[in-house]
This record gives C-alpha cells, sequence and structure tokens, in this order.
C-alpha cells in the first residue's frame, strides 16, 4: 500500500460534480490490524500490484507452490479481515449524487464490497480484475465514464495514487489526490465548495 502522500486538489472550478468515484484501498476503505500469516503476508502485498485475476493466481501459485483453489480460499479470507470503510458516515454527510468505485482489486473484492453492504450505495462498480483494465490505463478510466453516464469534468475521481490522478485529469476528470492523513469526508466537502 502506498504511503501518505500530501493532499493535492487538482478540480476544475467550472464544472458541476455530478458523481463521486472512489478508489478503494487506501481511499474508501482502510487496512486494520488483523494477523497475517507468513504466506497470506506475501499475497496481500500484491493486491493492487498486479491487478488481473489470471496474472495474480499465476503468480501466487509459483510463489507459493499452493493450488489455486487454496490461494483462492487464502484472499477470500485476507480481503473478508482486513479491509474496514475508513468513515462509516460518509455516506449520510456526502451530497447525494451518482458514486462509484474504481480500483484495482482481484475480483474477490467483490464479495467483501457486498459483506460491508457497499454494492447498493454506488451507481458503478469498476475493478480491474473485472474489466481486464487498470489504472492508469485510460481505456478504465473511459469504462469509468460511460457506466456513470456522466461528462468527464463531471466526475470527482478520488485517488491517493498520484499517478492515477495524473492519467484521470488528462482525460478530462475532476480529481481529488486524497491524504490519508485527513478526513476523507471533509475532504471531498471542502472540494466540492470550491
Amino acid at each position: 500500500m502506498n504511503g501518505i502522500i500530501n493532499l493535492h486538489l487538482l478540480y476544475n472550478s467550472m464544472s458541476t460534480i455530478k458523481a463521486i468515484a472512489f478508489d478503494l484501498g487506501g481511499v474508501l476503505i482502510e487496512e486494520n490490524d488483523y494477523p497475517l500469516s507468513a504466506i497470506e503476508e506475501i499475497l496481500e502485498q500484491q493486491f493492487g500490484k498486479i491487478n488481473t485475476n489470471e496474472a495474480y493466481y499465476s503468480w501466487a501459485q509459483k510463489t507459493t507452490n499452493l493450488s489455486e483453489e487454496k490461494i483462492k480460499t487464502m484472499v477470500e479470507n485476507i480481503i473478508a479481515n482486513i479491509y474496514d470503510i475508513r468513515e462509516y458516515d460518509i455516506f449520510d454527510r456526502l451530497p447525494k449524487i451518482k458514486l462509484a468505485i474504481a480500483s484495482n482489486h482481484l475480483s474477490a473484492i467483490n464479495k467483501r464490497i457486498d459483506n460491508m453492504e457497499l454494492r447498493e450505495k454506488f451507481d458503478c462498480i469498476v475493478i480491474s480484475a473485472d474489466i481486464g483494465i487498470e489504472k492508469p490505463n485510460k481505456e478504465f478510466y473511459e469504462k469509468l465514464i460511460t457506466d456513470l453516464k456522466e461528462k468527464p469534468e463531471d466526475i470527482l475521481f478520488v485517488d491517493d495514487n498520484k499517478e492515477n490522478i495524473e492519467t484521470a485529469k488528462k482525460i478530462g476528470l475532476s480529481v481529488l489526490l486524497y491524504d490519508r492523513s485527513k478526513s476523507l469526508t471533509q475532504e471531498i466537502l471542502n472540494n466540492l465548495k470550491q
């Protein structure tokens, strides 16, 4: 996971934000202190780095010498236990506009999204492993824009990765580079007021 990144607000003040797209890891959800075994630590360290199911499970089998089925069970267990929503009241405090998840992650994250009862809060969910394209590829953002059915400048894209933010900005999205030490809700609300 990335360390704390200084907050940079890059915002097109001429637009009216009609949707907010959140990265998951490090932004909407954070890791807790759930203890992982040595093998689980190795598997977890590649979340967000190997972003297609096929490539990840192939790498994991070579690295651990475990069966794909065993690795999938371990990955689901890791995801089920290490992630918590960063701010539980965020959906009550944000304006009632379209919301999206836009994340580089394995498809296994979908089960955790369901278990945290997040799916019904979002108009669309774009996970790199589900679509076979990862950020910062242009096609990832184009898929997000198409699914949200909004103009790029009317979507606020929130991520903690500078490269992802820079590409999103080039495509025309309004962007917020999130600093994990700050309140996510407050940073978004401050950004929307500008």
